[in-house]
């Protein structure tokens, strides 16, 4: 999901339309990163997909390496 349709999304009840879009960016990206400071850990990440191409909700654990496992399918177990 690009940042421009989160932040429609995150204005879209303001009758006003919210604040300028600069304005609005900053508010986001120090939103994304705290929320991100909060699931470190847990399993979730969120990534940027690439050069304004957004973020995405990743699913899985991170080696000592900070490199991403194998994502985990929900219901599935990585015990054999």
């Amino acid at each position: 999901m690009t940042g421009e349709a989160i932040i429609g999304e995150m204005y879209a009840d303001d009758f006003d339309g919210g604040p300028e879009y600069e304005t609005a960016r900053k508010y986001f990206k120090t939103q994304l990163c705290l929320l991100r400071q909060r699931i470190e850990g847990s399993g979730v990440r969120i990534e940027a997909a690439g050069y304004q191409r957004g973020f995405k909700l990743v699913l899985g654990k991170v080696d000592e390496g900070g490199k991403p496992d194998a994502a985990i399918v929900p219901g599935e177990t990585t015990e054999e």
